[in-house]
Parts: structure tokens; sequence; C-alpha cells
């Protein structure tokens, strides 16, 4: 069934085809069918229950998405994504247009490779994300985010919560590794760089910020990923 939504009253109202999402091979569907960029243009997905990716093979993300998607209260967990990390979420990319809300989302990123732009629910997101929660790990080396790698200028983060743990060397935060556009009325309630594991890491290889500081006339040379 088809909903009709108008953005206000001096545009003419946009007809959604609503999809609904009951199990786990129609969310595998729907991430198959999104590797067309505008396959999900005035597409409203609906999230209708729980779901669990722990068993699905080869489920990597939703690659591009400019539609809406309400999870409506639902959680899905189990998503778990090793692997190349250049732009990695459920989502890669939120279009301008895309919505995505009401959703709880619970897995483990950790990405090898290029190790960039890495969030949990959005690697790069240009549209809206509200009223969701990214709970678990999210592990990279540079823009890395709980919720958001990048949050660029025409993106929205609004009333979302980050839990867990959030590792990367450069440009992380709980909500996003960098943002451009708006984030209001979030919450970050993970644990950032909570170990010395990407200093020490950045040391050994001479890539941190090269800092020189004097103590008692002797110069001592060090390394700091910040």
């Amino acid at each position: 069934h088809d909903k009709m939504i108008a953005s206000n009253l001096t545009e003419e109202a946009v007809i959604y085809e609503t999809i609904e999402i009951n199990t786990a091979a129609d969310l595998f569907a729907l991430a198959e069918n999104c590797y067309v960029d505008t396959w999900s243009k005035n597409k409203s997905v609906v999230l209708k229950t729980d779901i669990d990716l722990k068993d699905v093979k080869d489920f990597q993300s939703i690659p591009v998405f400019s539609g809406i998607f309400d999870g409506e209260g639902h959680t899905i967990s189990g998503f778990n994504h090793t692997g190349a990390g250049y732009v990695t979420g459920f989502f890669r990319h939120i279009e301008s247009s895309g919505i995505v809300e009401n959703l709880t989302l619970k897995g483990n990123l950790e990405a090898d490779d290029e190790e960039e732009c890495i969030g949990g629910l959005c690697g790069v997101n240009y549209g809206t994300i509200k009223n969701c929660t990214f709970q678990g790990t999210v592990k990279g080396r540079d823009t890395i985010g709980g919720l958001v790698g990048i949050n660029e200028s025409s993106g929205t983060v609004l009333n979302c919560t980050a839990k867990g743990r959030i590792l990367g060397n450069y440009s992380t935060g709980g909500i996003a590794g960098i943002n451009h556009g708006v984030i209001n009325f979030c919450t970050n309630n993970a644990g950032i760089n909570d170990n010395t594991e990407w200093v020490e890491e950045d040391d050994e290889l001479g890539t941190g910020i090269f800092l020189s500081i004097s103590v008692d006339e002797d110069e001592t040379e060090i390394y700091s990923g910040v």
C-alpha cells in the first residue's frame, strides 16, 4: 500500500510506496535493491518487528538510501561488520531526501584496510536521522562515530543516543566523527578511546602529531594521536 506525504502546503504531495520489513530476508532484499542508488526514492520502509542478523550471511550494509525508514521503535541486532572500512555503517550513505527514524541498532563494526569514515548507523549522512540509538562497538582509524562517520552540511541528527565503545585515531566522536550539519538533543553514553591502544599504535608507526618538549634542558620527543 502507498501513502501520500506533503513536505509543506506549497509543494505537491509525494506518493510513497510502502514496504514492510518482517524478516531478516526482507532486510537482506532491501539491502540488495539499494545497490541501485535511485531505488529507494519515494519508498517508505517500515520495520514491523525486531530482527536479529547474526545468522544472516553476507549482509554488509544498505549501500544508498533516499526514502523513509521507520523502525517503529523496533531493534535490529547482530549487525557485525569486519572488513574493508571506507564509508561503512548499517546505511553507507543516507541521501538528502532520506529519513531514518525510531530505530535501535545493536552490533559491532571493526574495519581494516582504509579504516575511514565509519558510523554505527551511517557512514555518510546527507539526510535526517532522528530518535535512533546505536549500541555496540565501532572501531577504525579516521572519522569514526557512534551514529555517523560524517554528518554533511545538509545532514540532521536529532534526539539520538550512542552506547558502547567508540575507538578511532582521528576525528572520533560518540555521535559523529565529523559534523558539518546539525546535531541536536543527542546523548553520548559510549566510551571514546577508553584505552591507550590507538596512541601506542600511532607512536610505533610515527604517524601521530610530532611534539617536542624540554625537561631540565634535555629535549624529549613524543608522538600523540590527538
